[in-house]
This record gives C-alpha cells, structure tokens and sequence, in this order.
C-alpha cells in the first residue's frame, strides 16, 4: 500500500506516525504498524466506470450500516479522556452514538474526479455527507467526523474485488481554534459480487495502517 499525507489547511494532516494512545479493533492494536494479511493479488480485469461506481457504493453502505468503530469515533473518545484539545484545554464536547461518516468529494491527480451522478446517488440513498471542500479544515463539521477518501477499486476474482480506504478523524472547527488532535486509518476492504450488489466481507490483501497527528489555526487558510 502506498504512503499517502493529507493536507490540513497549509500543513500537513497526517502521516504514518504512532498513535499516542493504544486502542484495539479487532486484531489491530492502535499503534502504527502494518497487518498482513495475504499476499497482493494481480488484477484480473479492467475496472468499468460503473464496475467502481458500484464497488464505492458497497464500500459506503458497509460503512453505514456494517463498520463499527471508525477513525473518527476513536479521536473523539480520545479527545474526551485527555480533554478537548493537546494544550490541555478541560473543554469537552457532546458527541452522538457514532462520528459521522463523510466523503471527501476532491480527488487529488492523478485519480479523476468522482462523477455527479455518483456524488448525487450516495447522497439520494443516504450514504454519507460529503464535503467538497479542498482542506478538511474547511468543512462545516462541528464533532470529530471520519472522512473517508477512496482510491480506484480492482478486481482480484472474476466476482471479487479490493479498494483502499483512507478513514481520516477530524473535528474540522476544532482545528481552526486550537491545537487539536487528529488520526487516521488505511484499509483495503474486500468485496464480492452478490446479485447486482458488491458487499463488504472483510480486510483485503494488504493489512491496515494507522497513526495519529494533530491540526491547529496555525493549518486555516488566509
């Protein structure tokens, strides 16, 4: 799996760091590291537009309905023991069952830009919210939110498939105020193909990766 940074306003949102403080998913204890799972398998066909539009769609309704602690639901439990902010600010914010789960609607080159009638779907069936803002700091979200920013899909089977799933915990107004911590997880999710649907069944080929950073005013655009 490829490194990846995020920007957060003029600096640098995240990279591979350690996690400051360890939480456990599963079988991945929250430390930076990486998971093997199986060996990279080659591609077997070429993705169509609608092929990927369809695997995105699966991947979002997992997130939806079937994933349980995300990226963003870990910063705000974390924020809340430690207090709001890493300049131990007492502040503590109310938060709902569940972060939030929003798409980041930008697409950085060389991946083409999402298309309408993909962004209009996921909104239609409820999916998630989007933000089309180029920094994340520029979305109106008011409570830690995991954005999620998903690579091109491949197939590995005639009727299986991977894509790579970068779910990023921000409270994008925190960050604009005050030193805030932020973290982040790769994952490639595993799909196949049943009926017309594609379905999540669990962590594809190369593992997960996860971190944590942090994001301030010093990040807010003039």
């Amino acid at each position: 799996m490829s490194q990846s940074n995020y920007k957060l306003g003029s600096g640098i949102l995240m990279s591979r760091l350690p996690r400051i403080i360890g939480v456990t998913i599963g079988t991945s204890v929250g430390c930076a590291g990486h998971t093997s799972v199986s060996a990279p398998v080659a591609e077997v066909r070429e993705v169509t537009s609608q092929d990927r539009t369809e695997m995105w769609l699966g991947v979002l309704r997992f997130y939806r309905h079937g994933r349980g602690v995300t990226e963003g639901d870990l910063v705000g439990i974390t924020s809340r023991i430690v207090g709001a902010t890493l300049t131990n600010d007492s502040v503590r914010q109310s938060a709902p069952a569940r972060a939030r789960i929003t798409l980041t609607a930008t697409r950085r080159p060389p991946r083409a830009p999402y298309d309408t009638s993909f962004i209009n779907r996921v909104l239609r069936l409820g999916l998630a919210r989007v933000c089309y803002a180029r920094r994340l700091i520029q979305c109106p979200d008011t409570l830690s939110t995991t954005f999620l920013d998903l690579k091109d899909p491949r197939f590995i089977s005639r009727d299986t498939a991977e894509v790579e799933v970068t779910e990023l915990g921000v409270n994008p107004s925190e960050c604009r105020v005050r030193e805030t911590m932020t973290g982040f997880q790769d994952h490639t999710w595993r799909l196949v193909k049943r009926g017309t649907d594609w379905t999540v069944t669990g962590e594809g080929g190369q593992g997960n990766w996860m971190g944590t950073s942090s994001c301030g005013p010093h990040d807010t655009m003039p």
